[in-house]
């Protein structure tokens, strides 16, 4: 060890000795003799190994930035330029909590409210979603993935029948968090029709498309297979099974309900007039109809078609201008429960012959409505 260097090191730690006086600590000399010689190894490291250190440096910078970018380029594919609007959805995501805002919380109490004041039957919401923030999974914050569509099965009524259904939206807690979001059931028709029409017609998949766009997702929607013949007691109990296990949230919703389908919502119409029945199950399940051609019209009594009237429900009756019985079924609609009718293209199963066009009278009419 040259002269120099002996010198050098000497002053090292005389100025760690210094510093470690000045912030109050009483290292020894032991400690600064300590430190000093791993400045010095490391300082030999990167002389003789420079090039592999600064390598990985490098690639691991460029790790960390290509997982950033990915993410990125996922929010891009759906959101397009707008980098500020995915950054911002990123962070919340990593932070894994949706904050619930104060107007928020205001809707929420406005919205239990007024139900309480008409004594409707409503699922409390949760306190947490009340009093503080609740708590969403990286998953769920991403709505460019509410598109897909699930299917599953449920069991309701005292003789457990079986109802498949197909499903896609934003999760539960997302619309217990955000009231403002609507949700669309797709009823069945008659015969032959299921749940798998609105599929293979790609009027589910359209409808479910619309969460990709910039409002971030605003529909939860649901087809299902319940028996063509099925009453109003039947629809009640088949709601009140689906919002048991959380496949929607139980508040009213949009109900489409073609051709056969439309005995359930006219029978839950006549069950308000039934004294005997105190809960008003058509307001707490229906927040708009939208009947196409259904025949139970015809045979249907005045005062219950009202019922949609008096209630407030919105309702779009839609029929094919091939369907012999389309004109009479919309006029009786429009006569007593306040409907505005629109006809297509098409014959009795009109959703099937213009698919297009039918979504567009649904999606327009729900903007009309202020329920999209």
């Amino acid at each position: 060890m040259t002269g120099a260097m002996v010198q050098q090191k000497r002053m090292a730690h005389d100025n760690l000795g210094r510093l470690a006086k000045s912030r109050g600590g009483n290292r020894s000399r032991d400690t600064a003799t300590s430190m000093t010689s791993i400045l010095q190894s490391m300082s030999l490291l990167y002389s003789k190994h420079r090039y592999y250190v600064g390598l990985f440096l490098v690639v691991s910078l460029v790790v960390i930035k290509r997982s950033a970018s990915k993410k990125l380029w996922d929010c891009h594919k759906v959101h397009g330029s707008d980098r500020w609007h995915c950054r911002n959805r990123l962070r919340k995501a990593n932070r894994g909590q949706a904050e619930v805002t104060r107007a928020q919380k205001k809707r929420i109490a406005e919205m239990q409210h007024n139900l309480e004041e008409q004594g409707l039957v409503y699922p409390p919401l949760p306190k947490d979603i009340q009093i503080r923030t609740q708590a969403v999974t990286i998953e769920e914050m991403e709505p460019w993935k509410w598109s897909d569509v699930d299917q599953g099965e449920i069991t309701y009524g005292d003789e457990n029948k079986s109802m498949p259904y197909y499903r896609c939206g934003p999760p539960t807690k997302i619309l217990t968090i955000n009231p403002e979001l609507t949700e669309v059931v797709l009823l069945r028709g008659a015969k032959s029709f299921s749940k798998e029409n609105w599929k293979t017609s790609g009027i589910l998949e359209t409808l479910c498309n619309t969460n990709n766009n910039d409002d971030m997702g605003n529909l939860l929607v649901t087809a299902w297979d319940l028996d063509e013949g099925a009453d109003g007691n039947e629809l009640v109990a088949a709601f009140d099974a689906m919002s048991a296990q959380q496949v929607i949230s139980g508040r009213p919703a949009v109900i489409i309900s073609p051709s056969a389908s439309g005995k359930a919502l006219i029978g839950l119409a006549a069950m308000r007039l039934n004294p005997k029945i105190e809960q008003d199950d058509l307001k707490r399940i229906v927040k708009a109809w939208v009947p196409v051609s259904p025949t139970a019209a015809l045979r249907a009594q005045d005062a219950v078609l009202e019922q949609y009237k008096t209630s407030n429900i919105p309702t779009l009756a839609i029929h094919g201008d091939q369907d012999p019985n389309g004109d009479k079924i919309a006029l009786r609609l429009i006569t007593n429960s306040a409907a505005k009718a629109v006809k297509l293209n098409g014959k009795h199963a009109v959703y099937l012959s213009s698919p297009k066009e039918f979504v567009e009278a649904i999606l327009q009419f729900l903007d009309e409505t202020s329920l999209y």
